[in-house]
């Protein structure tokens, strides 16, 4: 019964707290963007080693919308500019904040991205989280806002119906999380995965002082991984246990979707049989 009861007041405290996020986006005109039929099929394009397998094989595919993530369309502009994705997913804040791009040494990427978005001549969508704005004057872009806030309570079928109806997301420790979220609540049934291998965890090493280090591979890169220091919120080192907590989520965040996306009849395939996403059907 005391259980019964902890249940119920955890999902009321949350719906809420829920309610009151909204009233705040509400009144700063940022809430996420209502659900509308967008397509029936999608190339969900990440940024890992396995992108490269799409351009090998493009094919089976004709007729799929793209969707492509962060550097794709500065790394590999050309071939942005050639196959004119109508669908472009960022979600780090360096990207809409120049004064965060500067202090983390990014601001010649912010450069770069909004010098090519101010290029774009064709019809394509921003998917970003609901509490971002971006910085460009191209009337050809439209911005989707996708919810960032997370359901606390017990229930799983009232977080997926949040979700379902964009007031709800899961952990957001990556790109690919948005991204793979809209297509299924903007209608999509067929969404195709490439370059989302998530092996990196793989490279983790630790220098002479215990600070940790991470080797990322990206599909645009040909002279080896990027080596990234991994710097914590506090002081210079972040815990080795936090960065796996991120990892944990992550994956988890991924049968979410999976479940979320067999809930309304959307089939997620991942085209790498090497990627450590487990939660979908794999084909190589």
């Amino acid at each position: 019964m005391i259980e019964r009861i902890n249940h119920v007041m955890m999902n009321l405290y949350d719906s809420l707290s829920m309610r009151r996020v909204f009233k705040w986006l509400s009144k700063e005109n940022k809430l996420p963007t209502q659900p509308f039929k967008s397509g029936e099929k999608i190339v969900v394009l990440g940024n890992g080693p396995s992108q490269n397998l799409f351009w090998d094989n493009m094919e089976p595919f004709e007729g799929y919308e793209l969707l492509c993530v962060n550097s794709f369309i500065t790394n590999s502009s050309d071939l942005f500019f050639k196959v004119k994705p109508k669908y472009y997913c960022i979600i780090d804040p360096i990207y809409f904040d120049y004064s965060k791009a500067v202090a983390t040494g990014y601001a010649e990427v912010y450069k770069e991205t909004m010098n090519v978005l101010e290029k774009v001549d064709w019809d394509m969508y921003i998917i970003t989280w609901e509490r971002y704005d971006i910085n460009i004057t191209n009337k050809n872009i439209k911005q989707i806002r996708i919810c960032s806030r997370h359901y606390l309570g017990s229930s799983k079928e009232k977080e997926y119906e949040l979700c379902l109806q964009n007031k709800a997301s899961f952990s957001g420790e990556t790109v690919a999380e948005p991204a793979i979220l809209f297509a299924i609540i903007f209608g999509f049934k067929k969404i195709a995965l490439f370059g989302i291998d998530h092996d990196d965890f793989k490279e983790i090493s630790f220098d002479g002082n215990g600070e940790i280090y991470i080797s990322t591979q990206h599909a645009y890169e040909e002279d080896g991984p990027e080596i990234c220091y991994i710097r914590g919120e506090v002081g210079n080192h972040t815990p080795i246990y936090i960065i796996f907590d991120g990892y944990a989520k992550l994956f988890k965040a991924y049968w979410d979707l999976e479940a979320l996306a067999k809930k309304v009849g959307c089939e997620i395939i991942n085209y790498n049989s090497n990627s450590y996403v487990d939660a979908f059907k794999k084909i190589l």
